[in-house]
């Protein structure tokens, strides 16, 4: 039995130690170990990750990246990109129009059986792939509810609602999410949607070694997004002032690029305060450590590092918010609060009790085990992913098919439609028909300067509320009055979908594209062309 191929798309570098990769990877790793061959779309990634020997990250077979952003055809991929851009996102980075267009292609040349999207912002890649193709996306926060927290932040209002994320997972074959709290968020909001938790994992310490007689090493390792720089700052101003003063020897060592903003609040200055900026090998920093301090004032996701340093049986303290999306129970497997004065005692009695760290520790390894083992962990997602693969149809065909068959006639035919819409007085129109034929067609249309397209409908319930940012609809709903005329986006089925317009709106001009001077099932009647029309050889090959 052949082993089912995979493809990937991760939005940034596979050399950037951040969270998001390793979470990536996790998943990565136990979707080949259970049998898949893997390959990565990675735009970002630098040229030199294509010639490792073998697998990279002992995963990928190829990692595919970006043409020269010199190339002539990348314009041509930011302007197919910008068709289904999403205007309503609140951040988009990560997302790159040119790279999902690039992912579509590669997509559609290849012999995939499912394809993965790491991010949600990069959504609307599904809309590029060839139809019935399986398709994964996996979340790790929800932009929603950042944008929630942004507005409690910053107080400018949240435009983003979780309704809107919601409507953008549903069409996919699955989602994943990375901890309890954020299916209970998207199951509330729909509760079909087709989701399962994907937990970050990590290795697990086969012992637990406390420094007895240990003065008190506080680590803090983070990045610097702003975040991270709030929660930084609520720990210095507020909770180290009252450690220092009640034990005057404990250190405080910060790694990571966070160093940068301690740096900025004075941090080189305090003798018990080393700053470290960003180490090639954390190992030796978590040996030294009493205590992981992880004081998320802000944030939402999950907090690699509370998991990582429960892993090496390393006590933590943390907030509410660095536990979310977890299933720890605060105080017996780490010390949790939000109010900065109760923080303070907290961390000072365990950096003073050994036994205390102890317990901690071991309850945390305990924790680890049952719920972020990578041995097991993972093997639900797994499962899903695989049930995922087998929704593949028929109709997931190669796009170099339908480019080879659809492409090179539509470049003849729609000038000759665009000219009679426009002799007609057409000026706006909806297309009949969401698939491949209209992913082809709307591209060539608007180059052509053909009139504008106002909406799509469907014979169906919609799959999709937008289609390449066009608004899409069931013909049961679709009311005729704010558009000139329909055209009839299909290669096979113009014959029922005139008859079909000429029952629903006789009054509506209708335009067919590949046969527009033969008489179709229902007569030419309102079809905007005549019978006796023949087609130019000059025009159609």
């Amino acid at each position: 039995m052949t082993s089912p191929r995979c493809l990937m798309f991760y939005p940034w570098n596979l050399n950037e130690t951040i969270g998001a990769l390793r979470l990536f990877l996790a998943y990565c790793r136990a979707l080949k170990d259970a049998g898949y061959r893997m390959d990565c779309f990675a735009p970002r990634s630098a040229p030199e990750m294509l010639s490792t020997d073998g697998l990279c990250h002992g995963i990928f077979e190829n990692v595919f990246v970006m043409p020269d952003r010199e190339s002539p055809v990348t314009p041509h991929l930011e302007y197919l990109g910008r068709q289904c851009e999403d205007a309503l996102l609140p951040d988009k980075t990560g997302r790159d129009e040119a790279a999902m267009v690039a992912a579509g292609v590669l997509v559609s040349i290849a012999d995939y059986d499912i394809v993965g999207i790491q991010y949600a912002r990069c959504h609307s890649l599904k809309q590029m792939l060839p139809p019935g193709m399986p398709v994964v996306l996996f979340t790790h926060d929800l932009d929603a509810m950042v944008s929630r927290q942004e507005e409690l932040i910053y107080g400018y209002p949240a435009q983003y609602k979780l309704e809107d994320e919601a409507a953008r997972l549903k069409p996919f074959d699955l989602v994943t999410v990375v901890g309890p709290d954020d299916y209970r968020a998207l199951k509330s909001i729909d509760s079909e949607l087709p989701i399962v938790e994907a937990p970050f994992t990590s290795p697990i310490a086969e012992s637990v070694s406390i420094h007895e007689n240990s003065p008190g090493v506080l680590l803090c390792i983070s990045c610097a997004g702003p975040f991270h720089r709030l929660s930084f700052i609520w720990f210095w101003k507020n909770v180290w002032p009252k450690v220092r003063s009640a034990r005057p020897e404990c250190r405080l060592i910060i790694a990571g690029r966070l160093s940068d903003v301690a740096l900025q609040l004075g941090a080189a200055a305090d003798p018990q305060v080393s700053v470290l900026g960003v180490v090639d090998d954390i190992e030796p920093l978590y040996r030294q450590a009493d205590v992981v301090i992880a004081p998320y004032y802000y944030g939402l996701g999950i907090k690699t590092k509370v998991i990582e340093a429960l892993a090496r049986g390393i006590p933590v303290a943390t907030t509410s918010l660095g536990i979310y999306n977890t299933h720890i129970e605060p105080g017996r497997e780490a010390i949790v609060s939000d109010d900065a004065t109760e923080y303070s005692n907290e961390l000072i009695k365990l950096v003073s009790c050994p036994q205390l760290r102890a317990e901690l520790a071991r309850n945390g390894l305990e924790y680890i085990r049952t719920w972020h083992d990578p041995q097991n962990a993972l093997a639900a997602f797994v499962e899903a992913f695989d049930r995922a693969r087998q929704t593949r149809t028929k109709t997931a065909v190669s796009r170099a098919n339908v480019m080879r068959d659809l492409h090179e006639p539509l470049r003849y035919l729609i000038p000759w439609t665009i000219e009679r819409c426009h002799n007609d007085g057409v000026r706006s129109v909806v297309l009949y028909g969401a698939g491949s034929h209209t992913r082809i067609l709307i591209p060539i249309w608007k180059a052509l300067g053909g009139p504008t397209i106002r909406g799509i409908i469907v014979s169906e319930v919609p799959s999709e509320t937008t289609f390449m940012g066009y608004p899409v609809e069931s013909a049961n709903h679709f009311r005729p009055d704010h558009v000139d005329a329909i055209v009839l986006s299909s290669h096979g089925f113009e014959d029922q979908m005139a008859r079909a317009c000429k029952q629903r709106w006789p009054d509506l001009k209708t335009y067919p594209i590949w046969r527009p001077s033969e008489p179709l099932a229902l007569g030419t009647g309102n079809l905007g062309v005549s019978c006796d029309e023949k087609i130019p050889t000059a025009i159609y090959p």
